[in-house]
């Protein structure tokens, strides 16, 4: 996240912006590179498009993957996806500053050969017409029956293993690498990706796959073809009149989850910027949210017009009270990567006013200190903190016993210390740290 200021009429103006490049549906095969792989040219172009990305589109804050990572689940394909996002981070830093990775789960990252009889049985469950009782059942196998819990989360034994060095699994998952118990875990991921203003910009990976398997909406077979289920925990979650919210999950709701209706009005009435993959065409619409279908970056469908490589640029901005964003989308020609004009778009959204509550009000509406402190100066002690020389960070790090891990990268560091904060609201004692 960079931050400027301009001056019109007299008047400071915050200019606040997120980068993000979006990309989905890469679709990794074990082995490319060899005469059979169709796309290790347009890979290298697209490596090379980055470069005009660095230098002419500012830099890039985070990367989200909105699933489909690997094509069938196996550890080899996320060796290979690894090297690949390692070429893309090293072109897209920037005066020393690398973006963070982020992803969630599509249906080609699961291996689905595993536990296929048993999880056949459990997706019955839950791909019922009624998601009162799948919701149930879950809560239930949540709270005490790990074992079925981890053989839904089997086939994303490798996913997890990948997306465990991005900061992008659930509580459940984390566990389950760990052999923790996975009593009461969260099934949904959340992190924060900057500040807009007075805003928090928070992102929340949603697992839309625990139902997935080989009769995905299938069309050969309608007898047991079925769509998606998404508990109503993953995104069970409270937003703050501070707090802008960013959704990633694979599969569109409306066409392929169950329930679609409910959860697409829970979502309109959670998140104002929704992202999704899985249907390899790129889009975007506003309404009282923004909603922006990824397309994929190794489409499987070489030989139909409608599909072809894209990946997105998306700039978050606040200016007062509303929310802009810009999409910029670049298109795989044949030859090379170029303006993709229908993908291009400007939308902006109103957000709810920020928190002005005078100190009196505050005062009355709080319980305690602590929860005044809270309303009023946690933005303002992040920012400081962020803005901090890593010496400075590690120093207040180890003060509060958090130990700077230095196989991650320094902004993943500061968000996991930030997180740590958060849970066990030591706000008051960190802006001592900092003096402010």
């Amino acid at each position: 996240m960079y931050l400027t200021f301009c001056v019109i009429n007299n008047s400071t103006i915050n200019i606040n912006m997120i980068k993000i490049l979006q990309i989905s549906d890469i679709h990794f095969h074990a082995f490319p590179g060899d005469d059979e792989d169709e796309y290790r040219n347009m890979r290298q172009k697209f490596l090379e498009d980055l470069d005009y990305v660095r230098e002419h589109i500012s830099p890039i804050d985070t990367i989200l993957i909105c699933g489909d990572i690997a094509f069938s689940g196996k550890k080899e394909e996320y060796d290979v996806a690894r090297g690949f996002i390692k070429e893309i981070l090293i072109k897209l830093t920037k005066d020393g500053k690398q973006p963070n990775v982020f992803t969630v789960p599509g249906n080609h990252d699961k291996d689905r050969s595993v536990y296929e009889e048993t999880r056949y049985v459990l997706n019955k469950i839950l791909t019922s017409d009624k998601s009162s009782d799948a919701n149930v059942f879950i809560n239930k196998i949540r709270k005490s029956e790990n074992e079925t819990l981890k053989i839904l989360y089997a086939p994303l034994t490798e996913y997890n293993s990948f997306a465990s060095d991005f900061s992008s699994i659930d509580d459940v998952a984390a566990s389950i690498i760990k052999g923790e118990s996975l009593e009461s875990k969260k099934v949904t991921y959340s992190r924060t990706i900057g500040t807009l203003g007075d805003y928090t910009v928070s992102l929340h990976g949603l697992n839309s796959t625990l139902s997935s398997d080989r009769y995905d909406s299938s069309i050969t077979d309608r007898e047991k073809s079925h769509k998606l289920f998404l508990p109503k925990i993953a995104y069970n979650q409270v937003r703050t009149k501070n707090d802008i919210f960013v959704s990633v999950v694979h599969h569109p709701i409306e066409d392929f989850l169950i329930n679609a209706s409910n959860i697409t009005e829970k979502f309109d009435n959670l998140y104002h910027i929704q992202l999704f993959g899985h249907i390899h065409k790129q889009s975007s619409m506003a309404d009282s949210n923004i909603k922006i279908y990824s397309g994929a970056l190794q489409p499987d469908e070489q030989d139909e017009t409608d599909y072809f490589p894209v990946y997105n640029i998306i700039t978050l901005d606040v200016v007062d009270s509303l929310l802009s964003v810009e999409i910029i989308s670049r298109k795989w020609n044949g030859s090379q990567f170029e303006m993709y004009p229908k993908g291009a778009a400007n939308h902006t959204i109103s957000l709810a006013p920020k928190d002005t509550w005078s100190p009196d009000e505050k005062a009355k509406s709080a319980t305690s200190k602590q929860e005044v402190f809270d309303m009023d100066n946690k933005y303002k002690i992040q920012k400081r903190f962020l803005d901090c020389e890593l010496s400075k960070k590690k120093s207040v790090m180890k003060s509060f016993g958090f130990e700077y891990d230095k196989g991650k990268k320094e902004i993943s560091n500061s968000l996991l210390f930030i997180e740590s904060i958060e849970k066990d609201n030591k706000w008051s004692e960190l802006s001592e740290k900092l003096k402010i």
